[in-house]
Order: C-alpha cells, then structure tokens, then sequence
C-alpha cells in the first residue's frame, strides 16, 4: 500500500485533494488504481458555479431614488434566466421601487391580513411571479 502523499505526487494534486477523495472512495493500495479512480470520478474540467461578488446593499437601495438606475435594474432583470433571478438578493426598498407604487398599492389591496403566512415554498413562487412583473415592465 502506497501513502497518501506518494499518491498526491503521482497525479500531481495536494494532499489534502487525496484525503478527500480517499473519503469519496479512491482506493490507496496503488498510484495506478488512484489514477483510474481519479479519471472515472473526478471532473477536472467542471467548476463550481461562481459567486457573484460583494455587493454594497446600501449603494443598491439608493437606487430607489433614482428612475433611470431602476429602468436599467429592470432590463437587467429582464435579460436573466428564471433560474439566475431566483438567486437575486436586493434590500426591500430597491424591490418595492423596481415593483411600483401601483403594483405594490394592488398587492397591499389585494392582502387578506386573516390569511395564514406564506409557506417557503409559497414565497419562492411569488417572488418569482413578482420578479416576472419586474421584468415585464422592462419591456414596456
């Protein structure tokens, strides 16, 4: 049996690669069984799907007092995919601006203050749907 670090040296990978794919399976009695190991189970072509970077929250709610940045927030919106909008994070008051007042005066009509409080999953849909409006008055 070879060690892990005559493994990590072999296929050219930090040892701590080899103690986690050791967890995963990756046999240790030999760098040739390692290497078809690594080849059957290990992507090195796939990433991780990257961060977006830090945001200033408080630059973003400033952007409620500013007609023309919300204009361009919504045809930004209104270019994503429907699975990219679902990961939007905005402070409260830039999505209420980027609602409108009126949407949000029908919405606030439309509330039953007796009906129970959303589900997860219930919120999930409706901020799809109101991401969807938000993108829809991008367009006109």
């Amino acid at each position: 049996m070879v060690n892990k670090a005559d493994i990590a040296r072999a296929l050219d990978v930090d040892p701590a690669m080899v103690t986690r794919w050791t967890r995963r399976g990756m046999p240790l009695y030999s760098v040739e069984a390692a290497r078809r190991w690594r080849l059957q189970n290990i992507r090195p072509r796939m990433k991780p799907p990257s961060r977006s970077p830090a945001v200033d929250l408080a630059a973003l709610a400033d952007l409620a007092a500013d007609p023309a940045a919300l204009g361009g927030l919504r045809s930004a919106i209104a270019l994503l995919p429907a699975a990219v909008r679902a990961e939007i994070e905005l402070p409260v008051e830039t999505w209420d601006a980027l609602l409108g007042a009126d949407v949000l005066a029908a919405l606030d009509a439309a509330r039953d203050p007796a009906a129970a409080p959303l589900t997860d999953a219930e919120a999930d849909e409706a901020g799809a749907v109101l991401v969807g409006v938000i993108a829809a008055r991008a367009c006109g």
